[in-house]
């Protein structure tokens, strides 16, 4: 049975990567390419071209995993800001 690998994020729109994770059932909760240049430079060798691909996909990946975390920390602020603040409003209605 194949499930869904929880917090596994494909940083690629590669149909073949994410078939081969299929055929060991692993199937990423996402699937989020990087959207960046991947033209290489005049006369790069390969190894040099994968390590900067590398470099940029990771910090695309880590600012837009931040921003998630970043809302998500929003959302339970507001949250905690809202339980707290229902017994005051209780105190109050009783007081009355």
């Amino acid at each position: 049975m194949v499930e869904i690998t929880k917090g596994l994020i494909l940083a690629s729109a590669s149909p073949r990567r994410l078939e081969l994770l299929k055929k060991i059932n692993i199937i990423p909760e996402s699937v989020e390419p990087a959207k960046i240049d991947e033209t290489p430079k005049k006369k790069e060798n390969q190894l040099n071209i994968a390590k900067d691909l590398q470099k940029k996909k990771e910090s695309l990946f880590l600012k837009n995993f931040l921003k998630r975390l970043f809302f998500q920390l929003i959302q339970l602020l507001f949250v905690a800001i809202e339980f707290l603040e229902k017994p005051k409003q209780k105190m109050r209605q009783e007081s009355f």
